[in-house]
């Protein structure tokens, strides 16, 4: 191997690490508490904030907010529709007395526009992790 070859390999390298790194970071990011501007009521009680973890989503969970909506024939995007349909199923399955119906239907514009930036980025930074850990071999 030329010390060009092994420079570019290195460089390789180095790119591949900061991806995952950059992928690694928002996957940690995907879980947090969403405290509302406006809230929601589920199960006649007031709700202020949304416990959210998509790291507890099941495939099952992903396919059902991705076919929310038809419209859709995109495989590496999601719509604003698929994004905060993830989000409330992510915030179902931390958030006691909460479904992701009482989310779909209540939650504020304001709050919306942050979930849905939340769903997002998740789902990008997914895409990306997924191609680093596939073998091109």
């Amino acid at each position: 191997m030329t010390a060009e070859e092994l420079e570019k390999l290195e460089e390789k390298m180095k790119e591949r690490t900061e991806m995952e790194k950059e992928s690694e970071r928002a996957m940690k990011e995907g879980k947090g508490i969403l405290t509302l501007e406006k809230p929601i009521n589920a199960r006649n009680k007031k709700i202020t904030k949304l416990v959210y973890d998509f790291n507890e989503l099941t495939g099952m969970d992903y396919i059902a907010a991705m076919d929310c909506d038809e419209k859709s024939n995109q495989i590496f995007r999601i719509t604003a529709k698929q994004a905060i349909n993830l989000f409330a199923l992510a915030v179902e399955k931390c958030t006691e007395d909460v479904d992701r119906y009482d989310v779909i239907a209540q939650i504020g514009m304001s709050d919306s526009v942050i979930a849905i930036m939340y769903s997002t980025v998740f789902f990008t930074a997914t895409v990306r992790a997924g191609k680093i850990r596939i073998s091109k071999k």
